[in-house]
C-alpha cells in the first residue's frame, strides 16, 4: 500500500514539476525572464521527473527532502513581523493564529507523511 500511495505522490509531483518547468521556459521565451537560466532549470526539472518516474532512490530522497522543507519554512514565513506589517500596510488586520493554524496544521501533517511515505529508507536495497 505504501509504495502505490508513493508511487501516485510521486507521479503527480513529476507531473507538477513538468508544468512548472514548461510554465517558465514558456514565460521566459516571452521575454519575461532570462531565457539560458529557464532552460537549465527545465532540463534539471525534466531529468528530475524521469528519475521521479523511474523511482529513483536519490530522486524520491530529493522529494522527501523537499516536503520536509517547505514543512520547516511554512510557518517561518507565515508568522513573522515582515508579513504581519504587510498586512497593516495594505490597511488589513493580520490573520489570527487560530484561523492560521486551522489550515496550517493539516498541511504540515500531509507534507510529513507524504515525505514519510515517499522516502525509501524503509524499503529493501537490491542486492
Amino acid at each position: 500500500m505504501r509504495k502505490r500511495v508513493g508511487s501516485g505522490i510521486a507521479l503527480c509531483c513529476a507531473a507538477l514539476f513538468v508544468l512548472v518547468a514548461g510554465r517558465l521556459v514558456w514565460t521566459a521565451a516571452g521575454g519575461g525572464e532570462s531565457l539560458p537560466k529557464a532552460l537549465v532549470f527545465g532540463l534539471v526539472a525534466l531529468g528530475f521527473t524521469v528519475a521521479l518516474i523511474r523511482r529513483s532512490r536519490w530522486a524520491l530522497r530529493a522529494l522527501a527532502a523537499v516536503f520536509v522543507l517547505t514543512a520547516i519554512i511554512l510557518p517561518v514565513g507565515i508568522w513573522n513581523p515582515f508579513t504581519a506589517g504587510d498586512y497593516m500596510a495594505g490597511g488589513r488586520e493580520p490573520p489570527t493564529v487560530s484561523r492560521t493554524l486551522v489550515w496550517l496544521v493539516p498541511l504540515e501533517v500531509g507534507l510529513l507523511a507524504m515525505a514519510f511515505v515517499v522516502d525509501p529508507s524503509n524499503e529493501k536495497r537490491p542486492s
